[in-house]
């Protein structure tokens, strides 16, 4: 039997310090347009071998992640410890939030991957090795944002700005349009490649577009095959929530066949036209040279 967890995102975690007499951490995701939050103590867990063995291993890996020791994330990755509690309370969650409207596929966007309007949090009970959530509440949304750029010290970027209702997603499955991540976009009739921030204002992701200015201040012609920034997406607070590309040149999307030939393989799957088919062989990425 195959089991199939829900596409979200990882927001974050918390864990108890080592000498709590109560072991525990939490987790919070983002599942469709909500913030889900789920609180796991072992003090919750009765009678339960099984599942106390997997709350011990996912407590030792949060730890490991949280101390940056990356021994247990070689074995056992962090996304699967998210899953575990995931997968044990979405039903509760989906019950509890509003029926939402039947979304047009065309008429999707990223407003519907990054804005959450619901914040529901509870615990992760478990008895006779049965797992299960306790009273899924809800909780206002203000008390849980992330807070806003200081109006003193405004972030800035000579690029584009958009919201994220301004931008189209192309969904890789109509059917399922929520079990991936949005990476191709549309903005008009450009298509486009969305990177998204993993936290709101990243010093990483604004340190990406700074680097992006630089590349467009070289004023390179248009078919220079470098990876160019459209604009970035900010959400209503302003804060920067990901990068808008063109599609990107980089040594991993460089093939390079036997007898020296190269082009670029770009944008997760995309090929130049009439070069790269599928079942290719003898071809290498320069990155792996």
């Amino acid at each position: 039997m195959i089991i199939t967890i829900p596409r979200y995102h990882m927001h974050s975690f918390a864990i108890s310090d080592d000498d709590d007499n109560d072991q525990w951490f939490s987790i919070e995701v983002q599942l469709n347009m909500a913030i889900l939050k789920v609180l796991v103590s072992l003090s919750d867990f009765c009678n339960s071998p099984k599942q106390t063995w997997k709350f011990r291993q996912s407590h030792a890996v949060l730890r490991a992640k949280y101390n940056g020791d990356s021994t247990w994330l070689k074995h056992v990755p962090l996304s699967t410890c998210f899953d575990w509690v995931v997968f044990a309370c979405v039903d509760a969650f989906s019950k509890a939030l509003p029926t939402l409207r039947p979304l047009e596929i065309e008429k999707l966007t990223l407003g519907h991957f990054l804005v959450a309007t619901n914040y529901l949090e509870c615990r992760l009970h478990a008895i006779n090795d049965l797992l299960g959530p306790g009273r899924v509440k809800r909780v206002e949304m203000d008390e849980h944002l992330p807070p806003a750029a200081s109006p003193e010290n405004p972030w800035t970027t000579a690029f584009p700005s958009y919201t994220p209702d301004e931008v189209a997603v192309i969904v890789k499955k109509e059917d399922q349009p929520f079990n991936w991540s949005p990476e191709r976009v549309r903005i008009g009739q450009q298509d486009l490649y969305f990177r998204e921030s993993i936290n709101p204002d990243d010093e990483n992701v604004k340190w990406q577009v700074k680097t992006h200015e630089q590349i467009a201040r070289g004023d390179f012609r248009f078919d220079v095959p470098t990876c160019r920034l459209h604009g970035v997406v900010r959400n209503a607070r302003g804060q920067l929530m990901g990068l808008l590309l063109y599609p990107d040149a980089k040594p991993d999307n460089v093939l390079m066949k036997v007898d020296g030939d190269t082009w670029v393989n770009e944008c997760r799957g995309n090929r130049t036209k009439g070069w790269t088919v599928a079942g290719v062989c003898n071809w290498k990425a320069l990155g792996d040279s």
